[in-house]
């Protein structure tokens, strides 16, 4: 390998590994402090810490850090958009409904877009159930 070849494998080499390393760091799931239970894809889901993150069926898988639990939420759509008013490693939204709370949208890391959930059966009747007014929670990763 004459010099000259061996400079452009090394420059080839750095600009790879300098590519590649903001790619790893926007990888894995975003981190949450949530401080109330909450519904999610139909499932109650305790307070606690959790990791966000999508997968490639187009759902938002969640997963307690502490407690066995987990669900995974199908998307309904995308937002226009990427909000750049909310932090950039994430935030949840939830509705509130009386003393009830329901994950309804999720943004991560990686996904700059908020990406609003399929509501389930199961959410929709006990939203139908309280007479009550919406209010919006939002948390944002730690």
């Amino acid at each position: 390998m004459t010099f000259k070849n061996a400079m452009r494998f090394a420059i080839a080499l750095l600009a790879v590994t300098l590519t590649a390393i903001p790619l790893h760091a926007q990888t894995g799931p975003s981190r949450f402090d949530v401080p109330f239970a909450f519904l999610a894809g139909g499932q109650q889901m305790p307070a606690g810490q959790y990791a966000v993150a999508f997968d490639s069926t187009r759902h938002v898988v969640l997963r307690c850090q502490r407690a066995i639990c987990g669900t995974s939420v199908p998307i309904a759509f995308d937002t226009d958009g990427a909000d750049k008013t909310v932090a950039s490693r994430g935030t949840l939204q939830f509705e509130k409904h009386g003393d009830l709370y329901v994950l309804r949208r999720v943004r991560t890391s990686d996904r700059p877009r908020f990406s609003e959930l399929v509501q389930s059966k199961q959410e929709l009747q006990a939203v139908a159930a309280i007479h009550d007014n919406v209010l919006l929670a939002s948390i944002d990763a730690r």
